[in-house]
């Protein structure tokens, strides 16, 4: 289908060998190729150009937007921070206030890593931790009221 060569044959019949004649249709299509070819290349960089341009700024904008809400975020959490501060009327141990009896938790674990087939021994360290727990419950439960 494609592979062979054409089949069709032009025949020009000119008695001036100096000049062949050619009809105004294909000057036409000839003109149009020549002028569509070089102006393409023109019109995919101008599209290009375009497509840069246009998110370049919508890059810039989420920038922006983006910068803006991490203001929003450091404000705040600066407020909350010196709220939590007020409230806990001075020094505030924030591991405290994000884990709670972190340090007894931990001897309980250590004591369980120690004496993995003797839980029992670690029973005392066990009510430590409950007593820290429970605590801490009944702080809460005063704050809010």
């Amino acid at each position: 289908m494609g592979s062979g060569q054409s089949a069709r044959r032009l025949t020009i019949d000119n008695e001036d060998t100096s000049v062949v004649g050619i009809s105004d249709s294909v000057v036409e299509r000839l003109t149009q190729t020549h002028e569509g070819g070089a102006s393409e290349p023109k019109k995919k960089e101008q599209e290009l150009r375009t497509q840069d341009t246009y998110w370049q700024k919508r890059l810039q904008n989420l920038e922006k937007k983006h910068a803006k809400i991490n203001e929003i975020i450091d404000t705040e959490y600066k407020k909350a921070a010196e709220q939590l501060y007020t409230n806990g009327k001075g020094s505030v141990n924030i591991q405290d206030t994000v884990q709670p009896c972190k340090s007894s938790s931990d001897k309980v674990y250590e004591c369980y890593q120690v004496n993995p087939k003797e839980i029992l021994k670690c029973s005392n360290v066990v009510e430590e931790f409950y007593d820290c727990v429970d605590q801490r419950r009944a702080r809460v439960i005063a704050a809010r009221c």
